[in-house]
C-alpha cells in the first residue's frame, strides 16, 4: 500500500470520514427517530474506538478534532475538552488486557456514557438549578438509547485498523 507513514495518513483519512458519517448519522438521521424525546449520542463511541486502536496520545487528538468539530457544529464547548479526555483515557487501555478489544470496548463505552451523563447531571444540578429527580430518568434513557448503538459502531473502526495495520503517531 506505501510507506508506514502513507498508511498511517490513509487510516487518519478513513477514520475521520466516518466520524463524519457519524455524526451526521447522529445529529441529522436519529434526531429524527427519537425514543420517548432522547436522542442518542454516539460521537463518544466513535472516538473510544480510535482511542483504544491508536493509543492514548492519538486518541486525546483525535478527541480533541472530533470536539471541536461536534462543538462548534452544537455550541457546546466542552464538548472539545471532553472528547479529549475520553481519547487520553481509553487510549491508555490499547496494550492493556483488554484493550482494543470488543468487551474492552464496550466496557470504555459504557464507561463514556457515564461519564457524558455524570457531567450532564452535574452541570444541570450547578448551573441550571435543575433537579436531580428529574433529571436521572432522562439520563438512564439516554444512555440506555445511546449504549444500543456502541457495539455497531466499533465494527467499523475496527476493519479500518485491521486493514491498514500501520499506527497513527502523533
Amino acid at each position: 500500500m506505501g510507506s508506514s507513514s502513507d498508511q498511517a495518513r490513509s487510516k487518519l483519512a478513513l477514520y475521520i470520514v466516518l466520524t463524519a458519517l457519524v455524526f451526521v448519522l447522529q445529529r441529522w438521521v436519529l434526531n429524527r427517530l427519537e425514543l420517548g424525546g432522547i436522542v442518542p449520542q454516539l460521537m463518544p463511541f466513535a472516538v473510544t474506538a480510535v482511542a483504544m486502536l491508536e493509543g492514548s496520545r492519538p486518541g486525546a487528538w483525535f478527541g480533541l478534532g472530533t470536539g471541536l468539530v461536534a462543538g462548534l457544529m452544537t455550541e457546546g464547548a466542552s464538548l472539545i475538552w471532553f472528547y479529549a479526555l475520553l481519547g487520553a483515557l481509553w487510549g491508555g487501555t490499547r496494550n492493556k488486557l483488554m484493550g482494543g478489544t470488543f468487551p474492552g470496548y464496550l466496557l470504555c463505552a459504557l464507561g463514556s456514557i457515564l461519564l457524558l451523563e455524570g457531567g450532564t447531571l452535574l452541570w444541570g444540578l450547578a448551573f441550571a438549578g435543575e433537579e436531580l429527580a428529574a433529571m436521572v430518568p432522562i439520563a438512564l434513557a439516554e444512555g440506555g438509547w445511546s449504549m444500543a448503538f456502541a457495539p455497531l459502531l466499533y465494527l467499523p473502526y475496527w476493519l479500518i485498523d485491521r486493514r491498514i495495520p500501520a499506527d497513527l503517531r502523533w
